[in-house]
């Protein structure tokens, strides 16, 4: 069966959509999905990704607006067809759900209402089954409790990084090795449920993609339970994986691939775990750091200083080599990848290229340094005379977030940029990013004592966590931040949003409190209501023109020049906030 879709998303699909569409691709275990580019641009973007594989479908980088062809085999393959179909063609109304963390019986409920409105077409046995299958994994427990046998144990921790696809694959295989159930429970907020997976199938993808999908934080708790002969050795393996799991997750990058058997990756995990409680390891980039350094990944081996002219390639494949030198990664599959995302979103500002790259074998961050004194041609005229590559794992795209937001406040400082333009070796050049990492790692004198409003669309869980994380960031200190929150959420789960409650609302907080900064966060209010939020914006700052508006700039936001205030200042805070505190990327600049 093959049919075309159109994908509906924000910008790129990210792990948790992926994830969601692997939800329901495992109502069909039975049927092969394959999904490739109508109008792929090279052969690395003509190449088809599996939608119950997370690793494959970020590789993909599929975005907004791209034709897809929809290939399916086996059992059900039409109905299987037009179940994914619809949840890449209703990516948009999913993503209420999907990016609020409380959300998790919202977003069960809207995954189920797509599904029944395609099985309402088919009259079969199939589809009485697949309404059945449905109701019981989007609208029940996502994760069955397992009978607890008379042998069982259970142990409590805390996971040390944000859970993702290389830990989640290695947990059900270490119940199996040690012919254990397995249970994990992780504790949420008082007002929402805990979150239960059944992780005892080791072939089971669906409590994969479900701890994919809502992603438990670090500092999450997490209880172990297991049943079974070896219960208690299996529950203490668990633990101790969570508990370690930034530099378990390295080991496995790093040695565990080489393992030519599962049981094999099993074994060395299990003693990796051992080595590690006799001695402790040095701590590692782990995926949920939102503090990443530059100067602890790169290296004078991994940086080049020329006044040679080259061009773009040139550069391009000189940097990637130095990858491959360093990290044994074929430099081939790294230069597929950066082509393609500069092909769709290259990554330039004001002389500096950030080309990227996420792959599925290799260490979960990486970074290679050119510093070009004659500049090389990137986007038509334009010379980029910094680039930085960054390659990190598929899977981990909190560690790429951030290291780019890190990347744009290092090299986008000004004295930082000077430093290394002025650097005459590998080991000049690092000292520079050292000096201007320092150097922006304290609170900045421009913004202290300020107080500051931010426009949220909604209190759910995951803006409530951001607000409490630029809160708790030490480049706060001296900031006073406030929140006000746009929509309003009705009993059935969608938005509200009243133009004119919110424009007294705002004016009524100004007037009160006196920001020196309002910020708007351009997420789903902004993208549903544009024209009555920033025309009530633009109306609040005529009645308070000694308070400076800003927003969260992203690619191809069409902002009216009179909403937001353009000093320097203003301009400064607002990427100083929205990059560098939450991890947002340099600007992304598309091809015309």
């Amino acid at each position: 069966m093959r049919i075309a879709a159109t994908v509906s998303c924000e910008d790129v699909l990210h792990a948790r959509p992926i994830a969601v569409l692997g939800k329901m691709c495992a109502l069909f275990p039975n049927t092969d999905f394959q999904v490739k580019r109508c109008n792929p641009i090279s052969a690395e973007a003509a190449k088809q990704a599996n939608p119950k594989s997370l690793v494959t479908m970020l590789l993909a980088c599929f975005a907004e607006g791209e034709e897809l062809y929809i290939e399916t085999t086996g059992d059900n393959a039409e109905l299987a067809a037009l179940v994914l179909k619809a949840g890449l063609e209703n990516m948009h109304w999913l993503y209420d759900a999907v990016d609020s963390g409380a959300a998790r019986p919202q977003l069960g409920a809207r995954m189920y209402d797509l599904v029944c409105g395609v099985l309402g077409g088919f009259e079969s046995s199939a589809s009485t089954r697949l309404h059945a299958e449905a109701r019981r994994h989007f609208l029940e427990a996502e994760g069955a409790r397992t009978e607890v046998s008379s042998t069982s144990y259970e142990t409590s921790t805390v996971i040390a990084d944000r859970l993702h696809n290389a830990i989640v694959e290695i947990l059900p295989l270490v119940a199996e090795h040690f012919e254990s159930a397995l249970v994990l429970c992780f504790q949420c907020d008082r007002e929402t449920e805990d979150l239960v997976f059944d992780l005892s199938n080791s072939q089971g993808l669906w409590p994969r993609f479900s701890i994919l999908a809502y992603a438990p934080p670090a500092g999450t708790r997490a209880t172990i339970r297991t049943s079974g002969a070896e219960a208690q050795a299996c529950a203490r393996y668990v633990a101790d994986v969570l508990r370690l799991l930034p530099v378990v997750d390295d080991w496995i990058r790093s040695e565990g691939v080489r393992a030519e058997t599962k049981e094999e990756m099993i074994e060395g995990v299990l003693r990796f775990v051992d080595d590690c409680i006799r001695k402790p390891r040095d701590s590692v980039v782990s995926d949920g750091s939102r503090h990443p350094v530059l100067h602890d990944v790169l290296t004078p081996d991994c940086i080049i200083v020329t006044d040679a002219r080259v061009s773009k390639e040139e550069a391009l494949r000189a940097l990637i080599a130095l990858h491959e030198e360093q990290t044994g990664v074929p430099a081939e599959a790294v230069l597929a990848q950066v082509h393609l995302r500069e092909r769709h979103l290259p990554c330039f500002e004001n002389g500096i290229a950030i080309p990227h790259a996420r792959i599925e074998a290799g260490p979960l961050v990486s970074l290679c340094l050119g510093v070009y004194k004659n500049g090389v041609q990137w986007i038509e005229r334009d010379r980029a005379y910094v680039v930085l590559l960054l390659v990190t794992a598929a899977d981990a795209v909190q560690t790429h977030i951030s290291y780019l937001g890190q990347a744009y406040r290092v090299l986008g400082e000004e004295e930082g940029l000077r430093g290394l333009l002025l650097a005459d070796s590998a080991e000049a050049a690092l000292s520079a990013v050292r000096i201007a990492e320092a150097r922006i790692g304290s609170p900045l004198p421009l913004v202290a004592n300020k107080k500051v409003l931010v426009i949220e669309s909604i209190a759910d869980d995951l803006t409530l966590r951001r607000d409490r994380m630029i809160n708790e960031s030490p480049r706060m200190q001296g900031i006073h931040v406030e929140y006000l929150y746009a929509c309003a959420e009705k009993e059935d789960g969608s938005l509200e949003f009243h133009a004119s409650s919110f424009a007294r609302d705002l004016r009524v907080r100004i007037a009160n409190r006196n920001p020196d900064f309002v910020l708007l966060h351009t997420g789903i209010a902004f993208h549903r209501y544009r024209r009555a939020l920033l025309e009530a914006i633009r109306m609040t700052r005529e009645q308070f023109p000694q308070v400076r508006f800003g927003y969260q700039e992203k690619q191809g936001l069409d902002v009216p020049p009179d909403v937001f205030n353009k000093d320097i200042e203003t301009v400064r805070f607002q990427r100083e906030f929205f990059r560098g505190l939450l991890g947002g990327p340099l600007s992304c600049q598309s091809r015309t």
